[in-house]
């Protein structure tokens, strides 16, 4: 053990302080790097606050500040654990920075604070990590063609009855505006795979984010008394205003009036319940004779044969996280993580013999591969084996 504790402790003040300069940060991680074992770090730490008598709880620390310094100098495998005020003792930050320096090519960090280690993942197969989704969606006519997006070079689309429809050089699907439809209404699909996730404009300027296995029903123009669509999966809608034309969202269990404008619908068939978050206006859920009306910042929640069930205060960060290009596993169990890491990587799950009861915690970047965000289970004792396109998971 050849840390400079007592360095490493100031340093460990300036970054809680927000007075860690770039140079300094370097300093930190390269001396916890250096220092061989993460844990003789963290227990040299907490023996030298003790000796200091300093052991009492730190003053009030702002994690995204903090977080953000961190960000700033390694801004890819880094993450923030999104808390917006906590008191930790100093031996409790000094563990968050020895599990940011260790596992930080992982990109994750575990909220709690001792023996920092990854899970294991063991070869398998040919030995070929996967990698992580993107921008992947099958566009489907009203007559019945499909267009592969995702090989399609960006340019205009002729999507039926005259109207076209743009794919930009983003990752999005753009109509234009239009109150009227030739020949009577024609209906397009936009879906994406496993793997993939997409943006879509509708003719009214209504967008909507498809997160992956998702698809979207709509008119190639909005003519008549009101907007409908359909969805299955995920999506998350920031509606256009029209007043006088409602907006509605029709899923396999419940169909969501639109009075506002942003809210997030999933109604993923394998989820144990459908759930509607309104971020922004107002939603009114109809399931069966049932009729609820959402606040920003409550969610419905819809089990079959079930009354809804209102949530308040929603952790929309947590909702909202695959729109945003992460992973958020706050309180999660083993099998929504699974759940999750399936869609998006494109993966069969097997377990071998009892999934573990296990909850997850943390946020981590969708753009890493899948062994990366398996490396980053740390303190899980999880073991894990990818063979092709099936990632088994065994005791």
């Amino acid at each position: 053990m050849t840390a400079d504790v007592p360095g490493l402790i100031e340093l460990l003040r300036l970054w809680a302080e927000s007075e860690c300069t770039e140079a300094q940060m370097e300093e930190l991680f390269a001396s916890i790097r250096e220092a061989g074992d993460p844990s003789l770090v963290e227990d040299a730490l907490a023996q030298e606050w003790a000796n200091q008598d300093a052991g009492e709880p730190m003053p009030w620390i702002g994690w995204d500040e903090m977080f953000a310094r961190v960000l700033a100098v390694r801004p890819r495998r880094t993450i923030s654990l999104r808390r917006k005020v906590l008191a930790f003792s100093w031996t409790r930050v000094a563990a968050v920075v020895v599990a940011l320096a260790v596992l930080g090519g992982a990109g994750w960090l575990m909220i709690r604070p001792s023996s920092v280690r990854p899970a294991i993942v063991e070869a398998g197969g040919s030995g070929q990590d996967v990698l992580p989704g993107g921008n992947k969606a099958v566009l489907t006519l009203g007559n019945g063609q499909r267009i592969v997006l995702d090989s399609l070079a960006p340019g205009q689309i002729a999507v039926g009855s005259g109207i076209t429809a743009t794919k930009t050089d983003k990752g999005q699907l753009a109509y234009a505006a239009s109150r009227g439809a030739a020949g009577g209404m024609v209906y397009n699909t936009l879906a994406t795979p496993r793997g993939g996730q997409y943006q879509l404009v509708l003719p009214d300027g209504s967008k909507v984010w498809l997160n992956a296995a998702s698809s979207i029903t709509y008119p190639t123009a909005f003519a008549g008394a009101e907007r409908k669509v359909t969805v299955s999966g995920e999506a998350y809608f920031e509606v256009a205003r029209r007043p006088g034309q409602p907006f509605r969202v029709k899923t396999a269990g419940e169909e969501v009036e639109v009075l506002g404008t942003a809210f997030d619908l999933n109604a993923y068939s394998d989820e144990p319940r459908l759930e509607t978050t309104l971020l922004e206006g107002a939603v009114r859920v109809v399931r069966d004779k049932q009729k609820v009306l959402l606040r920003p910042g409550e969610q419905a929640q819809a089990v079959q044969g079930m009354p809804i069930a209102i949530k308040k205060a929603v952790n929309t960060e947590q909702v909202l996280a695959w729109k945003n290009g992460l992973f958020n596993f706050d309180g999660a169990d083993l099998k929504t993580v699974l759940r999750q890491l399936s869609r998006w990587y494109d993966v069969n799950i097997a377990l071998e013999g009892e999934p573990v009861k296990r909850k997850f915690f943390g946020e981590m970047s969708r753009d890493l591969t899948l062994s990366q965000v398996l490396q980053g289970f740390g303190e899980m004792q999880l073991r894990f084996r990818i063979e092709g396109k099936k990632l088994i998971l065994s005791k």
